[in-house]
C-alpha cells in the first residue's frame, strides 16, 4: 500500500500535475498499515506538492457526510498540533551563527547574551528566498551605567509632580462650523447656538427645542486623540433653567446614534452651573465624539447649556490588580472540541479556525462559524466561566464580525450546559467586514453557569450564516 501511494506522489511530481483532494478515503484490514498510509498522504500533501499560500485541510480529509471526525482528521489533528512545530534551542558557534532544520511557517526567535535579551518575530516559506537567515544584534549601552531597574521609579518618575495629559479642552471662545453637530431625529441646527447667557464671561452653548432625550450635541473629533486601551475623565460644567434629570455625557461614534461608554446619570439643579464627570475606557477608533443628552425614559429637558469640556489622560489601573478570568486570541488554538460546545441545532462541522482576518494585527486566526441557517445555532466556548465567584462582577469583551450585512442581534451571553444564554450583552446591526466589540458586566449569580457563547435574535432580514469572533477577554471588574 505504502509503494503504491508513493507512485502516485511520483506521478504527480514527475509531470508537475496539480493536485485537488475532491475525496480521501483508503481502508486496510490491517489498523497499522491503515493508519500509516492515512498520515503519509497527509503529509504528502502538504510537504512534498507545491501548494503556494496558506492551506486549510479540506474537509473531506477530516470529516465525514454526517461531520463526524475520521481516523484521517485525528491524524491531521496529531500532525498539526503535536509534530509540526520547531521548538529548538542552542548556542552559536565562534561566528555567532545557529543553525536549525525547521517547519515552514512563523517563527519567534529569541537571543540572549550576557544578560541582554532581544526577540524577533519572522516568516520563514517555502521558496521565499533570502528569508532564511535572520540576523538579531545585541547593542551595547553607550556608557558604563548600570542598567536601569524599571520597577524602581526614576528622579524624574515623581507622582507628585506628574502633570495630567490634557488631549481636548473646549471653552467655546474660538471654535470653527466643524467643531459642533447636531444628534437625533428632532434637532435642527438654528437650535443649537452660542451664547452668553447664564455664564459670567466668556460664551457656552445653547441647545433648545429639545423633543426627545435622544436630541444630543456632538462635539466632533473630541477623542481624536486618543489612544486604545486608555482610561480618559471626561468633563463638562451643565446648566439648566428647570431641573434636568439624568443627563448623560459619553463617546459616540460619528455615523450613529448609540451612546456608549457611559454609565452615570446626573441631575442638574434648576439655574445652577453643574459640573459632570465619567471615567471613559477608549475602546475602538472609530468612536472620536463626545456628546451630552438625557437617559432615555426621562422627563425632556427643553433647553440645555453646557461649557468647558476637558478630556484628561489618568493612570490605568495596574495590571497586577486585574484577575484575568479567562482569554482567547485564537492564535496558538488547540482542538476545537476540547473547548468549544456546538447547540442549537449546530454541530461542530460548523466551526473553524481561520487566519488572515483577526481583530488584531489582520494576520492572525480567529473562531469561524459557518453555514448558520437558525439563529439557535449557538456556539459555547467551555468553563470559561468555571473560576467565577458568586456575587463578583466580571467584564465580558469580545470582537464579532459577518460575512454579510445583517439586521439581527448577535448576542454575547454567559450559558448553562444546556439552554440559551442567561443573560448577554449585544450588537444590532452589523455591516459585513467589520470588526465591532460587545462589552458588558455580568454579576455571577449561579454556579450552573460556566461558559459563554454567541448566538443571534431577531426576525428583521436573514440568519447570519457566518460569525467570526476574536478577542474573548473576561476580567475581574475593579472598583
Amino acid at each position: 500500500a505504502g509503494e503504491a501511494y508513493d507512485r502516485i506522489s511520483e506521478v504527480v511530481k514527475d509531470y508537475s500535475l496539480t493536485l485537488t483532494v475532491n475525496g480521501f478515503e483508503f481502508t486496510f484490514t490491517a489498523e497499522d498499515i491503515n493508519l500509516r498510509c492515512k498520515r503519509k498522504a497527509i503529509t504528502d500533501y502538504y510537504k512534498e506538492l507545491s501548494i503556494g499560500g496558506d492551506v486549510e485541510a479540506p474537509c473531506v480529509l477530516i470529516f465525514d457526510a454526517d461531520y463526524n471526525l475520521k481516523l484521517s482528521g485525528e491524524q491531521y489533528f496529531d500532525l498539526v498540533y503535536n509534530k509540526w512545530w520547531t521548538n529548538e534551542e542552542g548556542i552559536t558557534d565562534a561566528s555567532g551563527i545557529y543553525s536549525v532544520d525547521g517547519y515552514y511557517g512563523d517563527y519567534l526567535i529569541t537571543a540572549e547574551v550576557d544578560g541582554k535579551t532581544a526577540s524577533v518575530d519572522v516568516q520563514h516559506y517555502k521558496n521565499d528566498e533570502g528569508k532564511n537567515t535572520f540576523e538579531i544584534i545585541l547593542m551595547d549601552a553607550d556608557d558604563n551605567s548600570e542598567p536601569t531597574d524599571p520597577s524602581e521609579p526614576s528622579d524624574e518618575d515623581s507622582d507628585d509632580d506628574t502633570e495630567p495629559i490634557v488631549i481636548y479642552s473646549q471653552n467655546f471662545e474660538e471654535i470653527s462650523d466643524n467643531t459642533i453637530a447636531k444628534g437625533g431625529s428632532n434637532l435642527k441646527k438654528a437650535d443649537i447656538t452660542l451664547t452668553s447667557e447664564t455664564v459670567d464671561s466668556g460664551r457656552c452653548v445653547k441647545v433648545t427645542n429639545r423633543e426627545a432625550n435622544s436630541d444630543r450635541v456632538k462635539i466632533l473629533g473630541a477623542l481624536k486623540e486618543a489612544e486604545i486601551g486608555k482610561t480618559y475623565t471626561i468633563s463638562a460644567k451643565v446648566y439648566s433653567e428647570t431641573e434636568a434629570e439624568n443627563v448623560i455625557m459619553g463617546g459616540y461614534y460619528s455615523q450613529y446614534e448609540k451612546d456608549v461608554n457611559t454609565e452615570n446619570y446626573f441631575d442638574i439643579e434648576a439655574q445652577k452651573w453643574t459640573e459632570i464627570t465619567v471615567q471613559y475606557i477608549h475602546s475602538d477608533t472609530n468612536i472620536t465624539d463626545i456628546a451630552i443628552e438625557t437617559a432615555p425614559g426621562s422627563v425632556v429637558t427643553s433647553t440645555i447649556f453646557f461649557d468647558d469640556i476637558k478630556i484628561t489622560e489618568i493612570s490605568t489601573v495596574d495590571a497586577s490588580v486585574i484577575k484575568v478570568l479567562y482569554e482567547e486570541n485564537f492564535n496558538n488554538m488547540t482542538i476545537l472540541a476540547d473547548i468549544v460546545k456546538a447547540a442549537g441545532g449546530a454541530s461542530l462541522g460548523h466551526f473553524s479556525i481561520a487566519s488572515g482576518y483577526d481583530k488584531t494585527s489582520g494576520e492572525g486566526q480567529y473562531f469561524k462559524m459557518t453555514s448558520r441557517i437558525a439563529n439557535s445555532y449557538r456556539v459555547k466556548f467551555l468553563n470559561a466561566l468555571e473560576h467565577a465567584e458568586i456575587g463578583k462582577t466580571y467584564v465580558l469583551s469580545a470582537w464579532v464580525n459577518v460575512r454579510d450585512n445583517t439586521e439581527r442581534t448577535i448576542h454575547f451571553g454567559v450559558y448553562e450546559d444546556s439552554g440559551e444564554y442567561k443573560d448577554s450583552g449585544s450588537v444590532t446591526g452589523m455591516n459585513a467586514g467589520t470588526w465591532t466589540q460587545i462589552t458588558w458586566e455580568y454579576t455571577h449569580n449561579s454556579a450552573n453557569i460556566k461558559h459563554v457563547g454567541f448566538e443571534t435574535k431577531g426576525s428583521s432580514g436573514s440568519v447570519p450564516a457566518h460569525i467570526y469572533v476574536d478577542d474573548i477577554f473576561i476580567t475581574e471588574k475593579v472598583e
